[in-house]
């Protein structure tokens, strides 16, 4: 992993968002069951949530990270890496193909 003066600039003015209506895009404000917490960092927003799976509602809860790349500007525009425990479960190019992803359950 290598920093670099914009990536640590950029990694800096990330912000967080608490879970409420009023800070959960597209979400109807008087929805508070639709609100999710997330990260902002540049026009990239990242949300991880406790859910249950749809087809279970009453099965396990499991940790989901959702990113919602809808406002992406080019200086943005990268590859994504997701890692887990420090191995990398999910990856895609700049271009949205998908490089690596684990096979669905």
């Amino acid at each position: 992993m290598t920093y670099t003066s914009d990536t640590h600039a950029l990694s800096c003015a990330a912000t967080f968002h608490p879970a409420t209506p009023e800070n959960t895009p597209g979400v109807d404000p008087e929805d508070a069951l639709g609100t999710k917490p997330y990260v902002k960092i540049g026009d990239v927003l990242v949300f991880v949530y406790a859910d249950r799976d749809d087809d279970d509602p009453d099965g396990p809860m499991r940790l989901r990270v959702s990113i919602d790349l809808d406002d992406l500007t080019d200086y943005l525009a990268v590859p994504v890496k997701v890692t887990c425990q420090g191995e990398t479960v999910f990856s895609a190019d700049g271009d949205g193909s998908i490089v690596n992803a684990p096979e669905e359950d």
